[in-house]
């Protein structure tokens, strides 16, 4: 008997934790902003993104009147139910009576004296049972119920619920990893007509008969846990859509006006490399040509200068003269 766990949905593979791959936080556990203030476009697009999630992050914390008054105790005492179940079917394979009515049928799949068979086979075949049972079923259901039994907020019930929808799929398979004994043997046989030997493999499985009603509980109760979950979750991503559609509409004009801005800036520095081309055919010419300006510039200063100078002698020499008398 080898218990076939199925995959645990709903989840995604963990990331490796590498030091690189750390993202720094704040003493509060907010994820800090990656960019330095030298890059103040992807800062800010980088809290405009952080601004928008968290709208949709916060949205639901609290629980909901109908998950708290009704989702969440019909999933623990569904969960309740089935370790119930499980340990009347542990009862059932401890007792004597169920050994005494299946160990002729089961003998001659498995003799007692059989290579490998520990004593009494059926025995034997009944304690395993009980054992996996206590392994695979009675103790995780009890510690789901131990470790839930306060759920307060959304994240606790994500977390209950991924644990009950495992538990669920693995219950959905106890009939195939826990009352199943197969044994295989050659039947053979002389067709009368062709004459030819027809041989075929043939499978017994025994099924406990005690156990069936049980399993049948189990597996109705197991199947409509996870109906509820997954029906549950399809409402959650229904309400989240229009939240999601508006982040991204965010996103998409964001990225469109950048692309916008970027083919002006494309085009403006075309328009001004064309008029530099247009109007400077000669840039080292125009530098000389302004340097030799400037020169005669600062010649014409100084001549002006001089010329005042002069004309102020002029002025002074005129007022002397007038001011000398007559003889």
């Amino acid at each position: 008997m080898v218990r076939e766990q199925p995959q645990r949905t709903g989840e995604a593979p963990e990331a490796p934790t590498t030091p690189g791959a750390i993202r720094p936080t704040t003493q509060s556990g907010v994820p800090k902003n990656p960019y330095s203030w030298r890059h103040p476009v992807l800062r800010a697009r980088w809290e405009q993104q952080r601004a928008l999630y968290r709208i949709l992050d916060v949205r639901r914390v609290d629980l909901n009147e109908f998950e708290r008054e009704m989702l969440i105790p019909q999933m623990r005492d569904r969960a309740a139910y089935m370790r119930e179940t499980f340990i009347r079917i542990r009862d059932i394979a401890a007792d004597p009576e169920t050994a005494y009515r299946i160990a002729p049928e089961f003998r001659k799949i498995a003799p007692d004296d059989a290579p490998g068979a520990e004593g009494d086979s059926t025995k034997s075949y009944l304690t395993k049972i009980r054992r996996q049972i206590d392994e695979a079923f009675v103790t995780p259901l009890t510690k789901l119920l131990d470790d839930h039994q306060n759920v307060s907020s959304l994240r606790e019930m994500y977390r209950f619920f991924n644990e009950i929808r495992y538990l669920s799929d693995v219950v959905m398979n106890s009939e195939n990893i826990l009352f199943r004994y197969k044994s295989k043997m050659t039947f053979s046989a002389v067709d009368k007509v062709s004459g030819k030997r027809i041989s075929q493999d043939q499978e017994w499985a025994i099924i406990l008969t005690p156990f069936e009603l049980a399993l049948g509980e189990l597996k109705r109760i197991a199947e409509t846990t996870v109906e509820s979950i997954e029906h549950w979750t399809k409402k959650e991503d229904e309400a989240k859509k229009p939240f999601l559609d508006y982040v991204a509409a965010v996103n998409n004009a964001a990225t469109s006006r950048r692309t916008i801005y970027l083919q002006m800036s494309a085009m403006v520095l075309a328009l001004s490399f064309s008029a530099f081309f247009l109007t400077a055919r000669d840039p080292l010419g125009l530098k000389r040509e302004n340097i030799h300006l400037k020169a005669e510039i600062e010649d014409a200063k100084g001549e002006s200068a001089r010329l005042a100078a002069e004309v102020q002698k002029l002025q002074e020499e005129l007022r002397a003269r007038h001011a000398q008398p007559v003889p």
